[in-house]
């Protein structure tokens, strides 16, 4: 039997700041970009359980489209992957050191999080 895994409060507002990620943030050429769109890929949560071939069956898209969409997850956050599952992305996020999570999430936000809060 698979064993559940729970996210504390500051793992899953991570979670959710990944899966809500929009592909803006990627700066993906302009050629990928529009081709994402088109097909209606907006945010990280897009990319999960689709397998990287999936990306060929767009009009247009290549292997090196691929290559830079792999590249570009990675960058931003250098465990994400095209195809990566719910329950894979919990467990790298699950297995992170809270103050790891805790500094990307400060990147993006003005506030602080106290780590004492959280143990």
């Amino acid at each position: 039997m698979k064993e559940k895994i729970i996210l504390n409060d500051v793992q899953r507002e991570f979670y959710n700041k990944i899966i809500n990620t929009p592909i803006e943030e990627f700066d993906f050429s302009p050629k990928v970009f529009v081709s994402l769109l088109q097909t209606k890929f907006f945010t990280v949560y897009d990319f999960m359980d689709i397998p990287g071939e999936y990306l060929l069956n767009i009009r247009g898209f290549e292997f090196e489209d691929i290559e830079e969409v792999e590249k570009k997850l990675k960058e931003k956050y250098d465990f994400l992957k095209i195809g990566i599952t719910n329950e894979e992305l919990k467990k790298t996020i699950f297995n992170m050191p809270l103050d790891e999570i805790m500094s990307k999430l400060n990147q993006d936000k003005g506030r602080q999080f106290k780590l004492e809060n959280f143990k």
